[in-house]
Parts: structure tokens; C-alpha cells; sequence
């Protein structure tokens, strides 16, 4: 149970780490003017 709730906290972590580092991609490329989002 315990391994199992570590492993839960990385996917978390590392979804919210993508998360982020797609809205800072966006960021740089909304900056010149391209937009892959909705």
C-alpha cells in the first residue's frame, strides 16, 4: 500500500511537472506568434 501511494505521488508530480512545462512551451511559443492550443 505504501509503495503503491509513493508511486501515485510521482505520476502526480510528474503530470503536474508536464503541466507546467506545456504552458511554459505555449508560453515561448504564443511569444512568436504559434498556438497549438484550443
Amino acid at each position: 500500500m505504501n509503495s503503491f501511494s509513493r508511486e501515485m505521488e510521482f505520476i502526480v508530480a510528474s503530470s503536474l511537472l508536464h503541466t507546467k512545462l506545456q504552458k511554459k512551451v505555449d508560453n515561448q511559443l504564443n511569444y512568436h506568434g504559434i498556438s497549438f492550443t484550443e
